[in-house]
């Protein structure tokens, strides 16, 4: 990609679209301190180095799905046990609000139901 001195791509774009690129320019520079800041280093390949990135790259790849599938897990296990302390939590505050409105003793009914499954109402 060729840059013209006066900010231009080669005559392409809007005035709107160097607008843009001059200030993502700019602000590159002001984040990473500008040009007087920019050190240039040379390049050496190195395939040993490039082999060894890998093969970090692959075990940690390795160790988040070990670790996405035992928070699955620990996830699946516990719903039950958050979804009754929820259903706990949330009769015990209808508990509290209907002492608030209606009085000690309480003065009201509370009603349980059980719905029975399929396979049991066959029978």
């Amino acid at each position: 990609m060729e840059v013209d001195k006066n900010g231009g791509e080669g005559g392409h774009g809007t005035e709107d679209d160097q607008l843009l690129e001059e200030i993502t320019f700019n602000r590159c520079f002001y984040i990473y301190g500008g040009p007087e800041h920019l050190e240039i280093r040379d390049f050496e390949y190195n395939s040993e180095s490039q082999e060894s990135q890998k093969q970090e790259l692959g075990k940690l790849t390795e160790d988040q799905e070990s670790l996405r599938n035992s928070l699955l897990n620990w996830c699946y296990t516990s719903y039950r046990e958050v979804f009754t302390s929820w259903m706990h939590f949330c009769a015990v505050c209808l508990f509290a609000e209907s002492i608030l409105r209606y009085g000690f003793p309480p003065s009201f009914l509370v009603i349980k139901f059980c719905i029975s499954s399929k396979d049991k109402l066959e029978k």
